[in-house]
């Protein structure tokens, strides 16, 4: 196993640039680029996208997607010789995925032409 360090990658002048009035729904999941100010930024938080589960009765591990990460249990034991519907969550199991997540808020820059004098 090779060991390289983690890089830390800033993109800057990245064309086309969107307006944030441009903004919409089919920018989801795309790579766009904003000019703005920086009026408000959350504190880091995690945000659980993987969750494992350990099954009270038998003791199996496990691992559901938590889609927009919504809290949901198993329905049932992946182990066919066990029904059981309790679940306890293990957050620590290698399993369990989460990401940093933190919200920035922009404003748009007013242009030349909106801008006032004074």
């Amino acid at each position: 196993i090779v060991n390289v360090p983690f890089i830390h990658a800033r993109v800057y002048n990245y064309e086309p640039l969107t307006s944030l009035k441009n903004l919409r729904a089919n920018c989801y999941g795309k790579y766009v680029s904003l000019r703005g100010t920086v009026v408000r930024v959350s504190n880091v938080k995690p945000f659980c996208t993987r969750m494992a589960f350990k099954c009270n009765t038998c003791g199996d591990t496990q691992s559901l997607p938590l889609p927009d990460g919504k809290y949901t249990l198993p329905t049932k034991c992946s182990v066919p010789d066990c029904r059981s519907r309790s679940f306890t969550p293990n957050r620590s199991s290698p399993l369990t995925v989460t990401v940093d997540w933190q919200s920035i808020k922009l404003q748009e820059l007013a242009s030349d032409d909106k801008r006032e004098d004074g």
